[in-house]
């Protein structure tokens, strides 16, 4: 997905072509979805988690997990975010320490 160089072009239409309610719903989703684990619930967890049952989709919980996840589906998307994010800091003289 992400090894083809259309793929962000591509997306950017279809967000540009798709209704501004529907990504704000999609986005509200996804705020709910990522606040579930939060809210200690076993009932939304439950069918959080039978619905990516349904979809054959596993869910990962730790950073880590997500991150590799991250770094094997989408290898230039994750490299292109992080010569931005680094890049600027260093030519602004900016120092990241952690």
């Amino acid at each position: 997905m992400a090894d083809n160089p259309d793929y962000i072009t591509n997306l950017e239409t279809l967000v540009k072509k798709t209704p501004k309610r529907v990504l704000a719903n999609f986005a509200v989703w996804k705020a709910i979805e990522l606040l579930i684990p939060i809210t200690g619930s076993k009932t939304l967890l439950d069918i959080r988690n039978n619905f990516y049952k349904s979809l054959n989709v596993s869910i990962t919980e730790s950073n880590s997990d997500c991150y590799t996840s991250l770094k094997t589906a989408m290898p230039n998307i994750l490299l292109s975010f992080y010569l931005h994010h680094y890049y600027y800091l260093l030519s602004t003289g900016q120092r990241c320490f952690r």
